[in-house]
């Protein structure tokens, strides 16, 4: 990306092969996963921001003149910090949808949830760690609220916390990292177990799902049926664009979770 938004050139090259790829194969449109502007000189964050506008109005103008019906969307992370890599105001004006990366939101030294709907500072999540202040985040930043789609995700992780009190959520991790598992491992060799070796929590303050394995000693963050459907209501209630998923792959054998997401949107 950083190479193909640099000049107007290598732009203009790579964005007449997206609008091939989209026209040869009847695409809806391209979403963008640059991940992400001046990264490789994280002393400045915004040092791409400028060449992530160009891209995004250059590539509008050309989808838009092929199909006014094709769309043009990016993700780009939720958080306090991964937004200022952006000019949220001037990109958001060629984007038809921004897709929240609203996952990945926890913090390795603490143990706290990475897919929270509501923020709880030092006991269930780190600042802005969450749906709701990403979103606020964004409107304040410019962002029209019809064009914010939120994430959800069909992963967990684990840690080990410090401590089991209240399944370690808010202790410190024990081994300072977390690891990634598809929600189908988790239904297969956590879920499974609730009541005997596992035990189920729900945080009504983030209202996020968290398991503690006695066995183990993990602690796993995840979403589950009940906190998709919160965060439908939150995109209904707040006039958002609608939700979307990282991945479908990894939802449990019998789609357990992109049915919960289709009961609770529709």
């Amino acid at each position: 990306f950083s190479n193909a938004a640099s000049t107007p050139e290598n732009r203009a090259t790579f964005i007449k092969n997206i609008v091939d790829v989209v026209e040869k194969y009847h695409f809806d449109g391209i979403d963008l996963d640059w991940e992400y502007p001046g990264w490789f000189t994280p002393s400045k964050k915004d040092s791409e921001a400028d060449e992530f506008n160009d891209l995004c109005k250059e590539l509008n103008e050309a989808l838009k003149q092929k199909n006014p019906q094709y769309l043009l969307t990016a993700a780009i992370p939720g958080g306090a910090e991964g937004h200022n890599r952006y000019d949220l105001k001037e990109c958001s004006k060629y984007l038809d949808f921004i897709h929240l990366m609203t996952y990945d939101l926890e913090a390795s030294s603490k143990v706290y949830h990475h897919t929270a709907l509501y923020a709880n500072l030092g006991k269930g999540t780190a600042t802005n760690a969450a749906v709701h202040e990403t979103v606020e985040i964004f409107k304040l930043k410019g962002v029209p609220q019809e064009k914010l789609v939120i994430g959800i995700a069909f992963y967990g992780k684990y840690t080990k916390p410090s401590s089991s009190t209240n399944g370690g959520l808010g202790s410190d991790s024990a081994n300072g990292k977390y690891t990634t598992l598809t929600y189908n491992v988790i239904k297969n060799y956590y879920l499974n177990r609730v009541g005997s070796e596992v035990e189920e929590y729900w945080d009504s303050v983030c209202y996020a799902p968290y398991l503690y394995d006695s066995v183990s000693k993990y602690f796993i963050t995840y979403e589950n049926a009940r906190s998709i459907n919160e965060k439908a209501k939150y995109m209904r209630k707040n006039k958002l664009a609608g939700v979307m998923i990282w991945e479908l792959g990894e939802d449990s054998s019998d789609n357990e979770l992109i049915k919960a997401v289709i009961d609770a949107v529709r």
